[in-house]
């Protein structure tokens, strides 16, 4: 694979490097009628909204993950017990 001076493929977006990433997808429709009502009642951007709700998501996500580590750490995993699940 050829590279730029940047350590880049030379077919990528000669985009600089920040701290954000694009995210494209399709959406359905009524989701995305939905976003577009809440943004313009609270009179921001969509993709101000968007940004809002995924973050909150991912603090829930980080969360989950956080207790659920907590409270298996040092207890064995059920693939480690053949499917039985043993207490202390």
């Amino acid at each position: 694979m050829s590279l730029n001076d940047q350590n880049t493929p030379l077919f990528a977006r000669a985009v600089p490097r920040t701290d954000t990433a694009e995210l494209r997808m399709q959406v359905p429709r009524k989701l995305l009628e939905v976003f577009d009502a809440v943004s313009i009642a609270r009179g921001q951007e969509r993709f101000e909204l968007v940004i809002e709700e995924l973050s909150k998501s991912a603090d829930r996500w980080v969360h989950e993950a956080t207790l659920i580590h907590r409270v298996t750490q040092g207890n064995p995993t059920l693939s480690e017990t053949d499917g039985e699940v043993r207490h202390g």
